[in-house]
């Protein structure tokens, strides 16, 4: 942070504070899991990690700009613009020339700006390029991978590792999807969770309709088991791939991440009963009491109750953002 201002400085701190959290672990920890299985040395593996700290850094920063969660103040420009320096920087010193790594970065960083196109077809219609776009919103984090790879003299590995990445951050955003729908819907964000629940598009007019359609599905649905199934299945496709990659860290990371997703699908669905009940036995005394009347509050007893202040079980937070 070194020759900021201090606007800068502080909006730096406090972002590295945010992304230095269990939800950031993958992101953290893949360089040195990769250096490791491929015998890089302590001082290449440190390099990358350091290369993949300012570049999560400069990636959250520039999502918040365009999600309008930061203000798009000088600070916040000139902050992105450090950050991105120093993350090239990096790489420069490891690959300056090297023609094949900067072709990996220019490719993943089009895949990322191209990210903000959200599917236009409803959930039970994707594509695998759909589900792609959205994990895409990760995929700087190949850069890494690509860095790695080529620094070990291992090019030919590199479409197993891409193809891990991906179908693990597929994964990894359904998942946040489910977690975040409150936030997104009222945020305006698409959200592929509630794409699942309802056809409908998710424009400020439909935002209703689709927080109905929502709560719906976790009390009287299948409280999103097969959008769950989803998850798992891009899960096991991931591990699948990392087979002959031989990254003990990654395959235990994935293993991780299917636990996760498993607990958090059957506390939503714990959640939803016990939900569920609650409001039941609310109708049935409004409805026996002397001059009562229909209790249709069922769905504050979600939020109020058995589920968490972001509208997952227990208040569990998020796996990546």
């Amino acid at each position: 942070m070194a020759g900021l201002d201090r606007a800068a400085t502080d909006a730096g701190w406090r972002l590295f504070d945010r992304i230095a959290t269990r939800n950031w672990l993958l992101e953290w920890r893949l360089p040195r899991w990769l250096g490791e299985s491929l015998d890089l040395g302590a001082e290449a593996a440190e390099a990358l990690a350091l290369a993949n700290v300012f570049g999560l850094a400069y990636v959250r920063l520039r999502d918040d700009l365009a999600d309008g969660e930061t203000e798009s103040a000088d600070w916040a420009q000139t902050l992105a613009a450090t950050l991105h320096d120093r993350w090239v920087a990096v790489y420069i010193q490891l690959f300056d020339g090297q023609r094949a790594f900067w072709r990996c970065f220019q490719q993943y960083m089009i895949e990322w700006r191209q990210s903000d196109e959200s599917p236009t077809r409803p959930f039970e219609a994707y594509t695998t390029d759909d589900f792609l776009r959205l994990a895409h919103r990760g995929a700087p984090l190949k850069i890494g991978c690509a860095a790695a790879y080529l620094l070990a003299h291992r090019p030919g590995i590199m479409p197993a590792l891409t193809k891990t990445i991906d179908c693990l951050l597929v994964a990894a955003v359904l998942l946040d999807h489910v977690k975040d729908w409150r936030d997104d819907l009222a945020a305006g964000r698409y959200n592929a969770f509630v794409s699942y629940v309802s056809a409908l598009a998710q424009t400020p007019e439909n935002r209703v309709a689709n927080r109905r359609a929502v709560w719906q599905e976790l009390a009287a649905g299948d409280v999103g088991r097969p959008y769950f199934h989803t998850i798992r299945n891009w899960l096991r496709l991931a591990a699948a791939e990392a087979q002959p990659i031989g990254c003990s860290g990654l395959s235990r990371y994935l293993a991780w991440l299917e636990a996760e997703a498993v607990g958090f699908g059957e506390r939503l669905a714990t959640a939803a009963d016990a939900g569920l009940r609650a409001a039941t036995e609310r109708l049935w005394a409004a409805s026996t009491a002397p001059g009562g009347r229909a209790d249709h509050s069922w769905q504050e007893g979600y939020s109020n109750g058995n589920f968490g202040p972001d509208g997952s079980p227990g208040g569990a937070g998020d796996v990546r953002r």
